[in-house]
C-alpha cells in the first residue's frame, strides 16, 4: 500500500474530524502529501543510522543487502507508529467562542 493511501486510511480512523475538516477547507491532498514526504524522510533518515549501527558499512555484497533491508522495515514501522498518530491539536480546533 502506498504511503499515501496508508495516511488516509489512518486518518479515515483515527482523526476523521480533521479529515472533514481537512476536505472541507480544500487542504486534504496537501496535508496528506507533506505527511507521506516526512514520513519517507524520516524513515530513509533512520533506516540508514540503524543499518550503520548495525555494521552496514563493514559487511559486503548480499549481508549488507540484509542489514539495509532489515534496517529499513524496521525504521518504517517506528516512523509510521509514530506519525499516524495524529495529536489532539491536529485533530480538533480551539473553540471560537
Amino acid at each position: 500500500m502506498a504511503i499515501k493511501q496508508i495516511v488516509r486510511a489512518a486518518m479515515e480512523e483515527r482523526a476523521p474530524q480533521l479529515l472533514a475538516e481537512l476536505k472541507q477547507s480544500g487542504n486534504l491532498e496537501a496535508f496528506i502529501q507533506e505527511r507521506s514526504e516526512q514520513i519517507l524522510s524520516l524513515t530513509n533518515s533512520l533506516a540508514y543510522k540503524m543499518a550503520v549501527a548495525e555494521g552496514a558499512n563493514e559487511a559486503h555484497g548480499m549481508a549488507r543487502v540484509a542489514i539495509f533491508n532489515s534496517a529499513l522495515h524496521h525504521a518504517r514501522e517506528i516512523v509510521l507508529a509514530e506519525q499516524l498518530e495524529f495529536q489532539p491539536e491536529e485533530t480538533s480546533r480551539p473553540s471560537q467562542d
